[in-house]
């Protein structure tokens, strides 16, 4: 579960792979001829992520058009100019544009079995957490919206899709 101790001795770095939290966990340090017991707390995002889009609903502004653009090269010389000049050019719809965060509680189980879950700063704070998962961050149908950089969320055309963190592992307090 450890992975090592922070240089300035301050903090346990764990690998991640932790499924619970917990309070009061004793630790023994060992260090050549010395030795040493602390007591301490492991915080875990508790799941499901909370995904916070500013606008659910994004929808098309009236009047105004973007162009087209395309990133392909031709690769043949054509003898129908017109064709090309079609498929590469043109004007599509523009949509609204939503901030997209990524929000959890920190949290621990207590040091007597059967209380409640203990919430790092109280159940009402809950921590931004979109930067670290920005690469899991996936839209349904990216026919509907696309994200950019994974904190904007670009409507594209109209129906209804979903933002899901792929690769997020359940997180069950028992």
């Amino acid at each position: 579960m450890w992975r090592h101790v922070s240089p300035a001795c301050d903090e346990v770095l764990v690998n991640g792979k932790e499924m619970r939290g917990r309070v009061s966990l004793q630790v023994n340090f060992t260090y050549l001829y010395l030795s040493s017991q602390l007591e301490l707390t492991v915080w875990v995002p508790r799941l499901p992520l909370q995904i916070d889009v500013s606008d659910v609903e994004l929808s098309q502004i009236k009047g105004w058009r973007v162009p087209i653009t395309t990133n392909k090269r031709p690769t043949r010389d054509s003898e129908d100019d017109e064709d090309d000049e079609r498929k590469g050019k043109g004007c599509t719809l523009q949509y609204q544009y939503a901030l997209v965060r990524v929000l959890t509680h920190f949290v621990a189980e207590p040091a007597d079995p059967g209380g409640d879950l203990v919430h790092m700063l109280g159940t009402d704070w809950s921590a931004d957490i979109t930067e670290l998962v920005l690469d899991f961050l996936k839209v349904e149908d990216p026919r509907i919206a696309r994200l950019i950089d994974g904190r904007v969320l670009m409507g594209r055309d109209l129906g209804i899709t979903t933002i899901q963190c792929k690769k997020c592992k359940q997180y069950r307090m028992e």
